[in-house]
């Protein structure tokens, strides 16, 4: 499994993002979102570095949080879905993945325990204090643990998309009417595609309605091409005559 942009977007809400390197409440080098350049303090050279955008800082992340993905799915011997796995590799990129909190909410997943608890004994910093903030990720860590992946049937699918499309195609139909004020073919077509809509509201009519709109496109298309060529034999006949040199 991969990290979704939800467990991403949860580690960089915790770490915070930095764009210039600083050192972290356990005085490491750190930039970006929680990206630890080294352990110890940030050198004057470092310091010196020009600053990083969140976009450059969120690429880093997606590339980071990889090896913690990996470690959560070496580990884990159950099937997990998604917001489980983000939940765990969000809290694996926090603690690492070879500490004895790791290994406690891994066991915790593999053999049907209380993950909750478990990753609740993590709250305390390098320093051994207990630091709100990790209190406070660890919950909401805990809850997208908990949170059901949402399991959208094709059936649901099919007819959403059915929706979006009739909404699409009803609005083009209806800018074509308003247009066929000053061309009785243009509403024609126009009323023809809304009637079309009517008539096909199932999932399975997408195929068939987009070849009406193509089919429609290119109606209006040569609509055009003959309106110019009409205008150009307008304005040839309203040419003054030409005269001939002597």
């Amino acid at each position: 499994m991969n990290i979704s942009s939800v467990g991403l977007t949860l580690i960089a809400k915790w770490e915070g993002f930095v764009p210039v390197p600083a050192n972290d409440p356990a005085g490491n080098c750190t930039v970006g979102y929680g990206d630890m350049l080294h352990l110890g303090p940030c050198t004057p050279e470092e310091l010196a570095r020009p600053p990083i955008t969140p976009e450059q800082g969120y690429a880093a992340l997606l590339l980071k949080a990889q090896p913690y993905a990996d470690a959560v799915n070496a580990a884990v011997k159950v099937p997990l879905n998604q917001n489980q796995f983000d939940a765990l590799t969000s809290f694996c990129y926090n603690v690492g993945p070879y500490g004895s909190y790791f290994k406690l909410v891994i066991a915790a997943v593999n053999t049907g325990g209380n993950v909750r608890a478990a990753m609740s004994q993590c709250i305390k910093g390098s320093d051994g204090k207990i630091y709100q903030g990790l209190v406070n990720r660890r919950i909401e860590e805990a809850d997208l643990y908990d949170t059901p992946e949402v399991d959208v049937s094709p059936t649901e699918v099919d007819a959403a998309i059915a929706a979006a499309n009739k909404q699409v195609y009803e609005y083009i139909g209806n800018v074509l009417v308003t247009l066929g004020k000053q061309g009785s073919a243009i509403q024609t077509i126009g009323n023809a595609l809304i009637n079309h809509v009517a008539t096909h509201p199932g999932g399975g009519a997408t195929n068939t309605m987009a070849a009406a709109l193509e089919d429609t496109i290119a109606k209006v298309n040569q609509l055009e091409a003959d309106d110019v060529a009409f205008q150009k034999q307008i304005d040839a006949l309203k040419a003054p005559p030409a005269v001939p040199h002597a």
